[in-house]
């Protein structure tokens, strides 16, 4: 599940960063919100950080 979240959050910065090529000329500006990791109840067993220990 992480590589879809992974892929998306690239696809996002890429497409944002192309559509604030295009647009700022016209002197608009571009910008995307997107969260850093985000941990799920079945991720413990995965991923070791400080929270989980």
């Amino acid at each position: 599940m992480i590589y879809a979240t992974i892929a998306s959050k690239h696809g996002v910065i890429g497409y944002t960063k192309h559509i604030a090529a295009v647009y700022s000329k016209h002197g608009i500006k571009v910008n995307a919100i997107c969260p850093g990791t985000i941990f799920y109840t079945n991720d413990r067993g995965n991923v070791k950080s400080e929270t989980y220990g």
